[in-house]
């Protein structure tokens, strides 16, 4: 049995104000990691557990990924949601399926004399949501795009809508720093209600240490469209012993604060994922998922111009270490001529590091003017290395 406070919810209390905007509970379709973190967190990062916040996330997805989440909500509600996707050389497509349970009510009909009459009928409430989804990486840009179809059953009531998310990844800007946007719950009127639509944004940074991820930082801003309402929200991730991590989030909407906590666990290619969240007086909501991959996990493949470009510079800085600055410097040379793509998409670190050595080659041959113009190069990418400055005073 239900209880009314529930159903209402279900149905969304804002369907009899002027927001119209319905099935407010599509709001909650996150994973454990991303409750924990926030949702407009999850819009910035990457896999299989964040397709459902920005569908440009599956987009570095190589093999088969998989996720299956239950989630005991507030007042007993369930809620099991599986997503699935596969990465072949035109992208990334899959598929997810999400249902909730909100129990079953008592149905009362009324006789002629208006007295309410219990007919022993119990009404099923439940929501389905399938879904299908693309992802493609282009450079530092991932792009992906949800379609979905909602299906309510809420005793005698049934309903259906068609609706769309889509959205998009940017990693170039610094190594670590991802920035996502998503619009999801695209969809028209039905009765004079949609879904809700929602906007959101985020951003994530990784500190790493020996390519392995320490801690993770992110911030995001949900705006829900027809209601006006915005939620801040932050999260951290902490990885202990480099097969745990322990999750942290808090979130600001309406005046009110909320907070989240939660952690993961991974053995070789299965992760399981636990998230608790409070929920005032209606009571506190946990949820538990497990992911992994298929077959065994690959690096993303190099282009052709990848591979060569990484080899010239390995025999660059091989000649550059050896000081024979002539031969390195061909090779650097060589380098700026067949591989600007490569080059422009390097770190501003390493595109200092980069044209700080073709300087210092050129100034052991003795070419000052040479060596002074990629000094200064270097120096745009690192204004405040205090030995570039010196070098470049220097050559004054």
């Amino acid at each position: 049995m239900v209880i009314i406070t529930i159903l209402l919810f279900s149905f969304n209390i804002s369907i009899f104000s002027d927001n119209l905007s319905n099935s407010r509970y599509v709001l909650i379709e996150s994973y454990p990691e991303y409750t924990a973190l926030g949702g407009s967190v999850g819009a910035a990062d990457s896999g299989i557990s964040a397709v459902s916040l920005n569908p440009a996330s599956a987009a570095l997805i190589n093999n088969v990924e998989f996720s299956f989440m239950h989630n005991m909500w507030i007042q007993g509600v369930s809620h099991e949601k599986l997503s699935v996707g596969g990465g072949f050389e035109f992208g990334v497509i899959g598929a997810e399926v999400s249902y909730m349970n909100y129990g079953s009510l008592r149905a009362i009909d009324v006789d002629s004399m208006g007295v309410p009459l219990y007919t022993g009928e119990e009404l099923s409430l439940y929501s389905v949501i399938a879904s299908a989804f693309f992802a493609r990486k282009i450079q530092n840009f991932s792009l992906g795009i949800n379609i979905k179809y909602l299906n309510e059953n809420f005793g005698t009531y049934t309903s259906g809508y068609l609706g769309a998310d889509i959205g998009a990844i940017y990693n170039g800007i610094i190594d670590g720093l991802n920035a996502g946007l998503s619009f999801s719950n695209i969809s028209g009127e039905q009765d004079g209600f949609s879904l809700p639509m929602d906007l959101k944004a985020g951003v994530i940074y990784r500190i790493k240490d020996s390519n392995k991820e320490i801690v993770m930082i992110g911030l995001g801003v949900d705006f829900l469209i027809k209601d006006s309402s915005v939620k801040i929200e932050a999260g951290l991730s902490y990885s202990l012993f480099d097969y745990v991590d322990l999750r942290l989030g808090g979130n600001f909407r309406d005046s009110v604060f909320g907070f989240s906590a939660g952690f993961g666990a991974k053995i070789d290619n299965i992760g399981i994922d636990y998230t608790y969240f409070p929920s005032g007086e209606l009571g506190d909501a946990h949820k538990m998922a497990v992911k992994g991959y298929f077959g065994k996990k690959e690096v993303e493949k190099e282009s052709p111009e990848k591979s060569m470009f990484k080899k010239y510079k390995i025999g660059a800085d091989f000649y550059y270490k050896d000081k024979d600055y002539s031969k390195a410097l061909k090779y650097y040379l060589y380098i700026t001529k067949k591989f600007p793509d490569e080059i422009s998409v390097m770190s501003d670190k390493e595109k200092s590091s980069f044209y700080q050595r073709i300087g210092i080659c050129y100034y052991n041959l003795k070419k000052k003017r040479n060596a002074r113009y990629f000094l200064n190069k270097a120096l745009k990418y690192s204004p405040e290395n205090e030995v570039l400055k010196q070098w470049v005073n220097s050559l004054k």
